[in-house]
């Protein structure tokens, strides 16, 4: 059996720049040889999710709706009906728009700021008890919530684009849109947001619904023998086949070696924007150690195959002796930056 290495990187074309510019000697030659001398293809432009759904071996025509997978990562067990993300947002205001938009950690929400909010949001709107969940501080469900199959942004999708002109637009979005607002509105002076206002903290003033539907069945979606990251939707796949994700190894780990085979996926970095200079240092250095590493696997004949791909359409591949190759050929542009 071909043993083959998916090494996945949202943040490929913006770390690839960051070494050109600054990175060490090392990391600009580590960097170099490799996309040099790799086949490299590109693939219509994609959700992150969507993007690493096929990475990990899942069918490319397939809609995989993200709350459901995400769902059995935070619960371990599938939700019992369609279910969305609802997940808490600072939205920056200026000028009568908003500026930008805060999700995640950057909040610094936890979890009994998150439990306080989501009960009484569901309160004030009158929705039956769990309807609101939030089994981790900055990731929340809307639980049985069946509205239309509506395309809606990505988080990351939504930062780059602005609250505003991301809202899903139309008739089949008008519950969405009347359910936000209302939330807003209840948000706009809750007191949990006066106090962290007064701590100098951003205040929770808005959800973000998306990636809503019903999670395919179990034992259905991906082929990869086993998953290694901290990305709760490629948690989700793996137990949709009962493949627990692992944290990421040391490349250097001979444990990890000895047992790769078959087809092994490993999520670098979150899909999430680096928090400061130390994040991204830290990103390049492990993508650099990794890429250095199983180039050395690869020439001994330990892997098969070494994939790099950013989930988003850009993808490299290595077969045994490729990076031997002579011949260089120009790198093209990498896409998309942070």
């Amino acid at each position: 059996m071909p043993t083959v290495l998916t090494l996945v990187e949202p943040h490929l074309a913006y770390l690839s720049a960051a070494a050109a510019a600054h990175g060490s000697s090392r990391q600009r030659a580590v960097l170099g040889a490799m996309l040099a001398r790799a086949s490299a293809t590109v693939a219509p432009p994609t959700t992150y999710e969507a993007g690493l759904y096929i990475l990990a071996g899942g069918d490319s025509a397939a809609r995989v709706a993200v709350a459901p997978v995400t769902w059995l990562h935070d619960y371990g067990a599938r939700a019992t009906a369609d279910c969305w993300r609802a997940d808490p947002a600072h939205v920056r205001l200026g000028s009568g728009r908003d500026t930008g938009v805060v999700f995640g950690t950057a909040l610094a929400l936890d979890m009994r700021e998150a439990a306080t909010f989501a009960v009484d949001i569901a309160a004030a709107l009158e929705w039956p008890p769990r309807k609101l969940v939030a089994p981790v501080a900055d990731r929340w469900y809307l639980h049985d919530m069946a509205w239309p199959q509506i395309d809606t942004a990505t988080p990351v999708e939504v930062g780059q684009s602005g609250f505003s002109e991301a809202l899903p637009r139309g008739a089949a979005a008008a519950d969405l849109r009347r359910a936000l607002s209302e939330v807003q509105m209840l948000l706009s002076d809750h007191p949990l947001n006066l106090e962290r206002v007064r701590r100098g903290l951003p205040a929770v003033n808005s959800l973000w619904f998306w990636g809503g539907g019903r999670g395919p069945d179990p034992g259905t979606g991906i082929r990869c023998s086993r998953l290694f990251g901290e990305d709760p939707f490629l948690g989700g796949l793996g137990l949709m086949v009962e493949e627990e994700m692992r944290p990421l190894p040391s490349p250097s780990d001979e444990e990890f070696w000895a047992n790769c085979r078959g087809e092994t996926l490993m999520a670098l970095s979150p899909n999430v924007a680096f928090a400061g200079p130390g994040e991204k240092a830290a990103a390049l250095e492990r993508l650099v150690c990794w890429l250095a590493e199983a180039r050395r696997r690869l020439l001994t004949g330990r892997l098969s195959e070494l994939r790099l791909a950013d989930a988003l359409g850009r993808n490299f591949c290595w077969r045994r002796f490729d990076p031997l190759r002579i011949w260089r050929r120009t790198i093209p542009p990498l896409g998309r930056q942070q």
